[in-house]
């Protein structure tokens, strides 16, 4: 049976100050401003340039080194607080993640967006306390089958606890995500506190703790994975005509370093090295890549491999009017983690987009207000797009579409 789904994006974000441009200097948004500052060579430039391209360490002796300080500056000391809790959630040290966001809490005023974002990640910290951090036996190339269910989202074969499962493969999700049945079946280990997290619609949904002692997918192993256990309605759409039973988030892949997704297979294999020309970056737990929009300077989009159509958000056409000419209004129905919701925008006939020496043209490209993993953030890069092929080198800082000779699709 063939279904049509307006408009899906799988996965959850974990909002936080050091994702959202409105809660810091609109320079330190961007890692190509930060590079071109003059300070880059400065502790908190330094480290904040140093979280985006995934050099952990270094993020964090810079970053540490400028709170050392006692920075009276209020944004700057929350920009380097959140950041490197961040750093240090995607990194397992989750008590550390949560002394940094309960300090930076004082500096984000009551019931602002931003607060809310930061106490929901504190959440997610919180429930993690006493958890290990993730850890992944040495990285050999290797890959695995993958299918596409009726969204055309991308599903991989997964070990979970010794069960065999197949869950979408999202980059755009901060974490793994199942429901609570599936969470029941696998036996996962349950941490007590609940966090309630976004999804693209910015809605806040119910969700718990729960930790994988192992996950295997291929021949590779993962120990003590984290999942955001949801319940079951949260991932059911068009009246459970569509349904997903668990998602493979950002941890994870991640960790796969080089990923080349073509010809129905998921492969990896370790990092190529530093790219000569970095098009990637990692805003928090949300991976970003740098496109050209109708022969325009380059412009971030959140790279969401759990996303079924590209979108834009209002903020291209602010940058580029001359896209909105033909536009026409339109209400979406979007289906995220959390449900689905209405949204009010406007929709493109044609948009031309070019990556590299790739160029694609998309056709009824909408444009509407949602959570992407930042406010300077111009877009959604979804399946439409990345159904040709792509590579991701997530420590490289890489990213690159099939050519048309190279796209199976």
């Amino acid at each position: 049976m063939t279904r049509t789904f307006a408009a899906v994006a799988a996965g959850v974000l974990l909002a936080s100050a050091a994702t959202g441009s409105a809660a810091q200097d609109p320079d330190w948004a961007d890692p190509a401003a930060i590079r071109a500052s003059g300070h880059a060579a400065e502790p908190l430039p330094a480290g904040l340039l140093a979280a985006y391209e995934m050099r952990d360490a270094e993020a964090a002796d810079h970053l540490g080194r400028f709170l050392a300080t006692s920075p009276t500056d209020v944004v700057a000391r929350r920009t380097a607080m959140s950041t490197l809790a961040v750093v240090h959630l995607r990194n397992g040290a989750y008590a550390e993640a949560a002394t940094l966001l309960e300090a930076a809490l004082a500096d984000f005023a009551p019931g602002s967006d931003e607060r809310r974002g930061v106490e929901q990640t504190l959440a997610v910290a919180r429930a993690l306390g006493g958890v290990p951090p993730q850890t992944r036996a040495p990285l050999r190339p290797g890959s695995v089958a993958f299918t596409r269910d009726l969204a055309g989202l991308p599903r991989v074969p997964l070990t979970i606890n010794g069960q065999i499962r197949e869950y979408v493969f999202d980059t755009g999700a901060n974490l793994s995500v199942v429901t609570e049945t599936q969470a029941r079946e696998l036996g996962l280990e349950m941490r007590g506190e609940t966090a309630g997290v976004g999804s693209i619609t910015q809605e806040a949904a119910p969700a718990h703790i729960g930790v994988a002692r192992t996950l295997t997918i291929g021949d590779l192993q993962f120990h003590d994975v984290v999942f955001l256990v949801m319940p079951d309605a949260s991932l059911s759409f068009a009246n459970g005509a569509y349904v997903i039973p668990g998602i493979l988030g950002f941890p994870v892949i991640s960790r796969l370093e080089r990923v080349t997704v073509a010809d129905g297979r998921v492969a990896w294999a370790p990092s190529a090295g530093p790219a000569a020309d970095r098009d990637l970056f990692v805003s928090g737990l949300t991976p970003r890549v740098y496109g050209h929009v109708a022969g325009g300077a380059p412009v971030p989009f959140a790279l969401d491999t759990g996303a079924n159509r590209t979108s834009l958000r209002p903020v291209a056409l602010e940058t580029r009017p001359d896209l909105a000419g033909g536009a026409v209004a339109r209400t979406r129905t979007v289906g995220s983690a959390g449900g689905t919701q209405q949204v009010e925008g406007r929709r493109l006939s044609l948009l031309t987009l070019r990556f590299d020496a790739v160029e694609v043209t998309l056709s009824g490209v909408d444009v509407a207000e949602e959570s992407s993993g930042g406010d300077d953030v111009h877009g959604r890069l979804g399946q439409d797009v990345l159904s040709r092929g792509y590579v991701i080198d997530f420590p490289g800082g890489d990213f690159a579409l099939m050519s048309d000779a190279e796209s199976p699709e």
